[in-house]
């Protein structure tokens, strides 16, 4: 598995990006910010406008921590 890799959710209504996950750890984190944000900013909006896709690192990533984490700690969720 490219350890380099991890899952970023975004809100598909508000186009806000949310956290990010390990791509072999359970998505409940992913999922309970998903449903959080959107009961509070969206009501009654189905989970389904919370996209769940893969991304990378980018410049600036040394590997010296896991790459969602760091994701996480430069780029915070905005919801």
């Amino acid at each position: 598995m490219d350890q380099s890799a991890f899952l970023h959710a975004r809100c598909g209504l508000c186009l806000r990006p949310g956290p990010a996950a390990a791509l072999d750890e359970p998505l409940d984190a992913l999922h309970d910010a998903g449903q959080l944000h959107l009961d509070q900013a969206h009501p009654g909006a189905p989970l389904t406008a919370i996209e769940v896709e893969a991304g990378r690192p980018m410049g600036g990533w040394d590997g010296a921590e896991p790459a969602h984490e760091w994701m996480n700690r430069c780029f915070p969720s905005l919801w």
